[in-house]
């Protein structure tokens, strides 16, 4: 387990499957208790099915109305859902204030979940991205041509 710190004795313990794709536009993350998680991922489905095609309005009615009471303070979720507009397909995150939305440039929206998210960020911010808006090939086109003219054709 070269990942982890030397001499620590760590190792992941309990790993559990967090992130969930609910419906074909719906896909829910999370971080923190278990327990929460699961208990709001399986409300989310049963309500889900319970309706068929379920628009981001009422998954907010539905988070909105939920009870969190009993759930850990430092519980994390968001969830991707994608509805059919005018103009295509919009996505759009819906999240509890304990998750971190963060514009990163190159990749878009990031949302950062669990006890790595502040490390990661601060990382992510110190890195700096050369992207052309153009994608570049590593070969020219004319060097690609000249090497097309170089093989027999059969």
């Amino acid at each position: 387990m070269d990942f982890l710190a030397d001499g620590k004795g760590l190792y992941p313990h309990s790993l559990k499957r967090k992130v969930t794709v609910i419906t074909d536009t719906i896909c829910f993350a999370f971080a923190g208790r278990v327990k929460d998680g699961e208990s709001l991922l399986e409300d989310l489905r049963v309500y889900c099915k319970s309706i068929g095609i379920v628009t981001r309005k009422q998954l907010v009615d539905f988070l909105e109305a939920y009870d969190t009471a009993d759930f850990d303070p430092q519980f994390e979720f968001c969830m991707v859902v994608v509805e059919q507009t005018d103009q295509g397909n919009e996505a759009t995150i819906l999240n509890n204030e304990n998750c971190m939305i963060k514009e990163a440039g190159v990749f878009g929206q990031l949302c950062l979940l669990g006890s790595g998210a502040a490390a990661f960020w601060r990382t992510a911010q110190n890195v700096v991205w050369e992207a052309s808006t153009i994608p570049q090939s590593p070969v020219g086109y004319s060097q690609v041509d000249d090497l097309a003219d170089s093989f027999d054709v059969l």
